[in-house]
């Protein structure tokens, strides 16, 4: 073992000279036949250590030629073997062009993305970062973090100085890319120390809040430290709120719906971590680090039933399982947001003719056909009672260019606040219990939001491919001089009542405004494929025109609420009042 480390330390031991399950995937089937592993997700070696590189426009070739390699090496494997793709975060842009990139190739799975503050140690929460995110949220594909212990990017190794210790009896071969003397404690503290500062700033930070759709993956820095961080966390969050004030649900929340990491098979801890409600079974997968040294090759599946034999039988097997069904429900995810991106195209594309087919009927609707109406509405004062006790305490919503990640181009601010997206509590729910108990007994709802526009806001006229889609609005708070413009209709925002929005694609513009001061809307969303319009449709709020808003006030007068209708993104508009989104 220490010759073939000298060796290997020196360069004595060349790529040829590995084991040719290291390279080739008929060998790497039959290594995986013999441990009885169906399926398996592939990380790169060497490559772990190209961010290094300074030229950029090299890199980003390199990603690009190596994700092809590894697509194609993929589809050799008769669907056994997938790949996580690499790009150069150093360059978060081109990281989200190659991101986008991959997205069409198939047998990529995945993302790579070392766990390390890459550009000039600013924190992975920065928005420099935010194209890396949306661009992994919009195409399906989680990242996965896989750390290594080099001195070539900002992280523990740099910042402790673990680089050079001249330590060990067979030093590490010096090379640029790698960068440290020793793996020992470069490995032992650099790996962990990095992982749990992503976790930190991915959860507690606000990255997966922003992203509700983005999936992270944490791997190959054991897993026994997961239960105490989410415990610390979430107390931190109990104990310094005012350090994390975007933060509306516990870390470990965050973890559950969003996140999963990985154990080595021989783990001690693996058994308490499935026990644990912090993390649980479901959000466990085992890493055999195949083909390095350290892997417990053979024996590997060998170990993992030892590990885990504690485990009910459900919970064993999703663990063994848990890369199977992962890489299965990745690739379902890529396909509906493939899928959902086509479906938009069509509908914009068809969007006249849709309109003309429904005899030009006006893009609002009445809502006293929704069974649910009713109820909302009588319960609208007990709603605004705890909207006004979520101001009083601080409460405070986000701009809308910080939680969808672009600028909208809005004459004054406009804030959101999300609390539901695909049918899941998230964002401000926590905050709003009567309100959630309210979205509860509507059928099949599946986002719901408070929007708050600001006194003077006018948001641009915009429209989205959303035929089919209802968007219910429930001012909360709205004054005087708040009102919406919905294809050729103008209606004004009144407390406890505005009603349902039918939306026909790009064929139906919308221009929301508020002249008066701050309030909020709980604006809703409901499909509405199977509702048939009413022979006689009304107009779903009071008719004015635009001279009967009032020019807009200074900022310390009264305040009205308006509400924007964007597409399928979930989309909060602001000035206090929500939307709800339900499958019929």
């Amino acid at each position: 073992m220490r010759e073939t480390t000298r060796r290997a330390h020196s360069g004595q031991l060349g790529y040829a000279d590995l084991p040719p399950y290291c390279w080739d995937p008929d060998a790497r089937l039959v290594a995986l036949d013999d441990e009885e592993v169906s399926q398996s997700v592939l990380y790169p070696t060497m490559l772990l250590t190209f961010q290094h590189l300074r030229t950029i426009e090299f890199a980003e070739v390199q990603c690009r030629v190596y994700n092809d390699w590894l697509s194609d090496l993929c589809g050799r494997s008769g669907g056994r073997l997938h790949g996580a793709a690499i790009m150069t975060h150093l360059d978060p842009v081109r990281a989200a062009a190659e991101i986008r990139r991959v997205a069409e190739l198939p047998h990529i799975v995945a993302v790579h993305m070392r766990p390390n503050p890459a550009v000039d140690w600013k924190p992975l929460n920065n928005e420099v970062y935010d194209p890396i995110w949306r661009a992994a949220s919009d195409v399906g594909l989680p990242i996965g973090f896989h750390p290594l212990s080099s001195n070539d990017l900002p992280g523990a190794v740099q910042g402790l100085r673990l680089a050079r210790l001249g330590s060990s009896e067979i030093p590490v071969q010096e090379q640029e890319d790698y960068g440290a003397d020793n793996i020992y404690f470069a490995q032992v503290i650099g790996n962990p120390t990095d992982m749990m500062n992503t976790i930190t700033f991915m959860t507690a930070g606000g990255v997966l809040g922003r992203y509700p759709d983005l999936r992270a993956v944490f791997l190959e820095a054991n897993g026994g430290w997961i239960v105490p961080l989410l415990e610390r966390l979430d107390h931190h969050v109990h104990e310094f709120p005012w350090d994390v004030p975007w933060l509306e649900e516990a870390p470990s929340e965050i973890f559950r719906r969003q996140c999963w990491i990985s154990f080595d098979v021989d783990e001690s801890t693996l058994e308490f971590t499935a026990k644990s409600p912090l993390v649980g079974a479901e959000r466990i997968v085992w890493a055999s680090d195949f083909p390095h040294p350290d892997a417990k090759y053979p024996g590997t599946t060998k170990k993992l039933s030892e590990t885990i034999a504690g485990l009910s039988v459900e919970d064993q097997r999703r663990i063994a399982g848990g890369t199977r069904q992962i890489c299965t429900a990745w690739t379902l995810v890529r396909s509906l947001v493939t899928a959902e991106r086509l479906l938009g195209r069509l509908v914009a594309a068809n969007n006249d003719r849709i309109h003309e087919a429904e005899h030009g009927l006006p893009p609002l609707r009445p809502t006293s056909d929704l069974a649910w109406d009713a109820e909302v509405v009588a319960a609208w004062k007990r709603i605004r009672e705890e909207w006004d006790g979520f101001v009083s305490a601080g409460g405070r919503l986000p701009l809308i260019d910080e939680v969808i990640g672009e600028h909208q181009g809005n004459e004054g601010p406009w804030r959101a606040g999300l609390m539901l997206a695909k049918g899941r509590r998230c964002g401000v729910a926590r905050r709003f219990p009567v309100t959630m108990e309210v979205l509860r007994r509507i059928p099949g709802l599946r986002s719901a939001l408070w929007s708050q526009l600001d006194s003077g806001t006018e948001l641009p006229e915009h429209c989205g491919p959303n035929a089919g889609v209802l968007r219910y609005h429930l001012g909360v708070r709205c004054g005087t001089g708040a009102g919406i413009r919905i294809g050729d209709e103008v209606v004004a925002y009144t407390d406890g009542r505005f009603g349902a929005v039918r939306r026909h694609g790009c064929s139906c513009s919308v221009e929301p405004w508020v002249r008066t001061p701050r309030h909020p809307v709980l604006r809703d969303r409901t499909t509405a494929s199977t509702v048939a319009p009413p022979a006689q449709p009304r107009s779903a709020g009071r008719p004015v025109t635009r001279s009967s808003i009032p020019a807009r006030t200074a900022a310390g007068s009264d305040a009205g609420h308006a509400v924007e209708l964007r597409s399928r993104r979930l989309i909060p508009a602001e000035n206090a009042g929500f939307p709800l989104r339900s499958a019929s």
